[in-house]
């Protein structure tokens, strides 16, 4: 009996983790869709073309759920009996003396880390673009003129919450430095319009006027095996795509 029940102690213990991890994929995908929501509302009008984040709202989603996760423990956890056993020496003595300070600060962290989410957002226009942030959350705006380089390309490794290999990126650079991955992130199109088909046109635009593009498609083959024929046509599309020398 002590043997089954120590098997059955440990299935629920395994049953508990996988759970666990569910939940955290779960909330993650939900906190991205809200995020989103809230983003069209506010910072998306009627007119937009493509709007995008920034890539780092993805890592940065992921340690607002480790911090809000430690909060709800401690909280949860802090006046039962076995909380002092499983927090032993230093971090106990600390949690003890400093619990209600490193709430706050850990909270502070949270308002400040869901602020930039939510703010950390571009829009492009039929003529222009702008670009909300931490410290401009009612956004920078710029015109076509002021894109001054354009790195566009397929990435060849993978980087955690960020992007993944074969995934396309076209980043524009504008006048002061600011650099906008139209292809980055969550975000949308004007009535779901294919987004290639958008930065393609974009691209025309950009390439028409002068822009530097520097292109990277050594990777592109990982793409093509990922992808519809009919997407992978337009990324090399825009791959491809140089300024045509003026007609004599």
């Amino acid at each position: 009996m002590k043997f089954l029940f120590t098997i059955e102690k440990g299935l629920w213990g395994i049953l508990k983790y996988i759970l666990m991890m569910v939940a955290i994929i779960v909330l993650t995908i939900g906190m991205i869709v809200l995020l989103a929501l809230i983003q069209d509302l506010i910072f998306v009008p009627d007119e937009y073309i493509i709007w995008t984040v920034r890539d780092s709202s993805m890592r940065l989603a992921f340690l607002f759920e480790i911090i809000f996760a430690g909060i709800f423990l401690y909280l949860k956890n802090r006046k039962k009996p076995y909380f002092e056993f499983t927090t032993t020496g230093i971090t106990a003595a600390f949690i003890k003396k400093h619990g209600r300070k490193v709430v706050i600060l850990s909270s502070v962290i949270l308002s400040l880390i869901l602020y930039y989410m939510v703010v950390n957002v571009s829009v492009v226009f039929k003529d222009s673009i702008v670009d909300h942030s931490f410290f401009l959350p009612k956004g920078n705006k710029y015109s076509y003129t002021d894109v001054k380089s354009i790195n566009t390309g397929i990435y060849g490794k993978s980087i955690p919450f960020s992007h993944s290999r074969g995934e396309f990126y076209y980043i524009i650079e504008l006048k002061d430095g600011t650099k906008i991955n139209l292809f980055g992130g969550s975000g949308g199109t004007k009535n779901g319009e294919d987004i290639y088909l958008i930065i393609l046109e974009l691209d025309k635009i950009f390439v028409d006027a002068g822009v530097p593009k520097t292109v990277d498609s050594k990777n592109f083959d990982i793409t093509a095996k990922k992808l519809d024929k009919i997407y992978s046509d337009r990324i090399r599309s825009i791959l491809e795509l140089r300024c045509q020398p003026p007609e004599n």
